[in-house]
C-alpha cells in the first residue's frame, strides 16, 4: 500500500462527513457528553491530579490523537509529505523561525484560554453544541467564525497580501 498518496488526500466528503456524525453522536449515545478537545484535557488533568471520575474515554481518545499523528508522520517518513515538515504554508516564509514560533505559541495560549472561558473548543461547541442547539453553542462558533474570518483579512492586509 502507498501510505505517502493515502495520507496526502483527503477523504472524500460523502466518507468524512458520516465519520465526523459518528465522532460526534457516539460519545452522547455512550456517556451523555460531548466530545471536544477541551473536554479530553480537562479529563486528563483531573486523572493526573488524582481525581477518580475522570472519564477514562476521554483521556484514551486524546492518546489516540497524539498516536495517530504519529503514525501518519512515520508512515510518511522521508517523503517530503506535509505530515513530516514543519512548515505552516505562507507563514515560514514571511517570518524567521522565532517569530513564528512566538506567533504560534501566543495562539495556542489564546485558543486555550478563550476555549476555556467559553466552556469548550471550537470542536465542542461548533460540531457537538450546535448540533444539539444550543443557543450558547450557536453564539461561541458565531463568535469564532467571525473572529477568524476577521483576523485572517487583518493578517493578509498586515502581510501585504503574502499569507
Amino acid at each position: 500500500m502507498n501510505w505517502t498518496t493515502l495520507l496526502s488526500e483527503r477523504l472524500h466528503w460523502s466518507i468524512a462527513g458520516p465519520l465526523f456524525g459518528v465522532f460526534v453522536v457516539l460519545p452522547w449515545l455512550l456517556s451523555a457528553k460531548p466530545f471536544g478537545i477541551v473536554g479530553v484535557f480537562g479529563e486528563t488533568l483531573d486523572r493526573l491530579r488524582g481525581e477518580k471520575n475522570a472519564d477514562t474515554w476521554r483521556i484514551w481518545s486524546g492518546v489516540g490523537l497524539i498516536a495517530g499523528g504519529l503514525v501518519a508522520a512515520a508512515l510518511c517518513a522521508g517523503t517530503g509529505q506535509p505530515f513530516t515538515s514543519l512548515s505552516f504554508g505562507n507563514m515560514s516564509e514571511i517570518m524567521d523561525a522565532p517569530w513564528m514560533l512566538a506567533t504560534l505559541f501566543a495562539g495556542v495560549v489564546s485558543i486555550g484560554f478563550w476555549a476555556r472561558a467559553a466552556g469548550g473548543c471550537t470542536m465542542g461547541h461548533g460540531l457537538c453544541g450546535t448540533s444539539a442547539l444550543s443557543s450558547a453553542s450557536i453564539a461561541s462558533t458565531l463568535s469564532f467564525m467571525g473572529v477568524a474570518v476577521g483576523a485572517s483579512h487583518l493578517l493578509n492586509w498586515l502581510f501585504g497580501g503574502r499569507l
